[in-house]
C-alpha cells in the first residue's frame, strides 16, 4: 500500500495498481489498498473499473446505496463490464432487491442479442437466481454465437454438473480446458467433476490446476 500510494504520488497509475493487486492477493478486503486500487484506474484512464473497484470500497464500508451508484456508474461507461455486473447483483442481493439483478440481466440480454458476453451475464444472473436451466440456455446463446469460446463452456459445464447432468457437464468443462489449457481454475472445476465418477485428470493437468 505504502507503494502504491508513492506511485500514485508520481503519476504512475497502472503501476499502482498493480501494487494494490499484490495487498489485495493477501487480503481481498483490504479497503485501503481498493481505494488506492481505484485511484489508479481512474489516474490509467480506467474509469469504468475505477467505479467498479470504489462500489467494492463503499460495500466494504456498508454503504449499499452508494456502492449501487459506483457499480452503475461503472455499467454506463462499459456496458458488458461482467465483473461490475456480478458486484452490482450481489449488492442487490444484499439490499433485499435481487429481482432487480434479473432484471438488469435481461435488459442487458435483450440489447445485445449477438454478444457472447451479454449472454453470459444473463446466464450468469439465473444461474445465481437457482434457475439452472434457464441458465444453461443463456450459456448455449452464447456458444450459438463462438463455439470456440472457453469461459462460455467453462460455465455451462460447471451449471450442467450442478443441475445433475454430470456427462454432459464434464464434456463442456473438458472442452473448455482444452480451449484454455493454461487455465487452472478450469482444471479444477474438471477435475472435481470427474472425481463425482471415480475419475481422474492426467498428471500434466494436475499439475497445471495445482492439485496434488
Amino acid at each position: 500500500r505504502e507503494l502504491a500510494a508513492a506511485l500514485l504520488r508520481q503519476g504512475r497509475g497502472r503501476e499502482a495498481v498493480a501494487a494494490c493487486d499484490q495487498a489485495l492477493a493477501l487480503d481481498r478486503f483490504d479497503q485501503e489498498a481498493l481505494a488506492y486500487r481505484a485511484l489508479g484506474l481512474r489516474m490509467a484512464g480506467l474509469i469504468a473499473e475505477a467505479w467498479n473497484t470504489l462500489g467494492t470500497v463503499r460495500r466494504g464500508l456498508g454503504e449499499g446505496d452508494a456502492a449501487l451508484l459506483a457499480y452503475r456508474t461503472a455499467l454506463r461507461h462499459r456496458p458488458l463490464f461482467a465483473s461490475a455486473h456480478d458486484n452490482l447483483a450481489e449488492c442487490l442481493r444484499d439490499l433485499g432487491r435481487g429481482h432487480e439483478a434479473l432484471e438488469s440481466s435481461r435488459a442487458v440480454a435483450a440489447a445485445w442479442p449477438g454478444d457472447r458476453s451479454a449472454q453470459r451475464i444473463r446466464g450468469d444472473a439465473l444461474k445465481r437466481a437457482g434457475d439452472l436451466e434457464a441458465a444453461a440456455q443463456a450459456y448455449r446463446a452464447s456458444l450459438v454465437l463462438d463455439d470456440q469460446d472457453a469461459e462460455s463452456h467453462y460455465r455451462l459445464g460447471a451449471t450442467l454438473v450442478l443441475a445433475g447432468a454430470v456427462n454432459e457437464g464434464i464434456g463442456h468443462l473438458d472442452r473448455a480446458a482444452a480451449l484454455s489449457p493454461r487455465q487452472a481454475l478450469y482444471l479444477r472445476e474438471l477435475a472435481a467433476a470427474l472425481l463425482r465418477q471415480g475419475r481422474c485428470l492426467p498428471p500434466l493437468g494436475l499439475a497445471v490446476a495445482g492439485i496434488s
